[in-house]
């Protein structure tokens, strides 16, 4: 686990990390953790840890049931937590192993009563001496190995027998961060002369000519020109659609769950289309709408579930239709390792009925010859492959074009889906 330097690792920082980690065991989604509160020069070391104790979970939980001698479900929450980092720690941390302990137990202080610091000691100590068995892959279940819950571990054992062990590791690890510049405004060497002259470590993708890749993430508020729309911060798999659609100056484009506004923003940098950008939540549609000013670039927005077509739509067919569907984010879980956490195997289902609903109301607006995209931050079959041969076996018109499964970690992307379809 990298650190800065020169930071202070405070037992009131270990203390904070847990409290976050708490939350989110409660259902609140990473995105949603305010750092206000941490002082600045600690906000990467908070990340960090937090990023990690969410990360690993699955096993830490394991790892505590083995060293404990009641019921940790029956702990204090904070007690439990602080464990579970000094876990963490212990297996990644090139702190000594000492320092990991004495400031566990400060922050059990800190947090709760003090008689709880000698339990804290007892199992950090406990772990130290058998480390061998709470953390060799001949001596774990496969759900603890890997941390992912055991429904999803099923199903990836299912769905991709020969590589779901590749598929979790690379859940595990940490993603790089790709760029898109804004080629309506700069031109990829300027930018990349702006990256140089900020000392920014970066290369470019040669898959995609708009591509930069940044092994070491960073604040987009330390990108050069960020504010001032010159670059966006999008995953070298959501970049590849904006190179699938055959544009055209003028063509009528939907793009029909927009928000945030990646791909959205990508086709209006490529060409002078008229494009609706729909999307459902208010608030989803307040970041599409600000992304776009960032980026000086202009469609019409709308705030409705476009899915209630003979509301919105003016019957004028589109010549492309873009449904970045929702989807239960199992590609993306290195990124936001709480989704093992919160994604249950019925939301699945759910999501994939959800979907189906879309495709049909999307291919209703779509004009004859026209070419609809369907994509997905999931890998699962059910949000995929078997939802587009279900949708092609009640539409005889859809014509498969192309389709690409991307696996986590694949060339450095996260997982995801997209299918290209024909109305014929």
């Amino acid at each position: 686990m990298p650190r800065p330097k020169n930071i202070l690792i405070s037992p009131k920082l270990y203390l904070e990390v847990v409290r976050a980690h708490i939350k989110i065991l409660n259902g609140t989604s990473f995105s949603k953790i305010s750092f206000d509160h941490i002082p600045i020069d600690q906000v990467p070391l908070f990340t960090n840890f937090l990023y990690e104790m969410v990360r690993w979970h699955y096993r830490t939980s394991w790892q505590l049931i083995q060293v404990s001698k009641s019921d940790p479900n029956k702990w204090n929450p904070i007690v439990r937590s602080i464990v579970g980092l000094g876990f963490c720690l212990l297996q990644q941390s090139t702190k000594p192993d000492y320092a990991v302990v004495n400031n566990c137990v400060e922050a059990a202080k800190l947090g709760s009563k003090a008689h709880v610091a000698g339990l804290v000691n007892a199992c950090l100590r406990r772990f130290i001496s058998i480390k061998t068995e709470l953390t060799e892959k001949s001596y774990l279940p496969d759900e603890a190995f890997y941390s992912h819950p055991r429904w999803l571990m099923e199903v990836l054992k299912l769905e991709f027998p020969e590589c779901w062990p590749t598929i979790c590791e690379a859940n595990n690890s940490r993603p790089p961060m790709f760029l898109r510049v804004n080629r309506s405004i700069t031109s990829i060497s300027n930018y990349i002369n702006l990256l140089s002259q900020s000392s920014i470590d970066h290369e470019i993708n040669s898959d995609q000519n708009q591509s930069i890749r940044l092994d070491l993430p960073i604040s987009v508020k330390e990108l050069p020109g960020y504010a001032d729309g010159l670059v966006s911060v999008q995953d070298l798999s959501s970049q590849i659609i904006g190179s699938k659609l055959d544009l055209k100056s003028g063509d009528r484009v939907l793009d029909m769950c927009a928000s945030p506004g990646g791909k959205t923003s990508h086709l209006l940098e490529k060409e002078k289309i008229d494009l609706l950008a729909i999307e459902i939540d208010k608030k989803r549609r307040g970041t599409l709408d600000s992304n776009l000013e960032r980026l000086h670039l202009k469609c019409k927005t709308l705030q409705i579930d476009v899915r209630q077509v003979s509301i919105w739509w003016d019957g004028k067919y589109f010549d492309h239709v873009l449904l970045d569907a929702p989807c239960s984010s199992l590609g993306v879980i290195r990124k936001y390792p709480d989704i093992k956490l919160h994604r249950k195997k019925e939301d699945i289902l759910q999501y994939s009925k959800i979907q189906m609903e879309l495709l049909l109301s999307g291919w209703k607006v779509l004009n004859k010859g026209g070419t609809l995209i369907y994509s997905v931050c999931t890998i699962l079959g059910a949000e995929t492959k078997s939802l587009i041969n279900k949708f092609r076996e009640l539409h005889s018109d859809a014509y498969l074009i192309e389709s690409q499964l991307i696996m986590p970690g694949e060339n450095g992307m996260n997982g995801f889906y997209y299918a290209k379809l024909n109305k014929r």
